[in-house]
């Protein structure tokens, strides 16, 4: 099945998403005020398409080359509206804090510091699993409706690596 969704700018300016990419659902959410920044990595044949994307939609954003690319991940990407604080979540990634719950790098990603905690009491190691948002799920208070926009939470909880303690 092919598809190709088409943005027009008032400027006459347009762009044509035709392929599905795992960074929409956090750029959404970024272009929609509910996440101040956008980390994620970008293989090597994404880089001219996600440049002319996040150019299209006027972000900041710094490609940084990854140091042990695994598989075709070659690049790290930092992208949000601007004044996004793009150069601290750089310094804090290169201080290895993507790989750890850490309270700053979780806000800079807009993720509640509710639910930092309780992952970083509940789980260590190397493979939280999908666990984990059931786990924070089940210590909410107040049940409702997860927001469409939380899909991409498996994405970024694989990247903090842990397992229940």
């Amino acid at each position: 099945m092919s598809w190709v969704f088409e943005f027009h700018r008032q400027d006459g300016r347009s762009f044509k998403f035709d392929r599905m990419n795992p960074n929409i659902t956090d750029l959404a959410m970024v272009l929609a005020g509910l996440k101040p920044l956008l980390y994620s990595h970008v293989a090597q044949d994404e880089v001219v398409w996600i440049r002319s994307l996040l150019d299209f939609f006027d972000l900041e954003y710094q490609l940084k080359r990854r140091k042990n690319p695994g598989s075709n991940n070659a690049w790290d990407l930092f992208a949000g509206l601007k004044g996004a604080p793009l150069k601290r979540a750089v310094e804090l990634s290169r201080a290895g804090k993507v790989r750890e719950p850490d309270l700053e790098w979780s806000a800079l990603l807009g993720y509640p510091s509710c639910c930092t905690r309780a992952f970083a009491k509940n789980f260590k190691g190397s493979d939280p699993g999908r666990d984990v948002v059931p786990f924070i799920y089940k210590q909410t208070t107040r049940k409702t409706a997860l927001p469409f926009y939380l899909n991409n939470i498996f994405n970024y909880s694989t990247r903090l690596n842990g397992t229940k303690k």
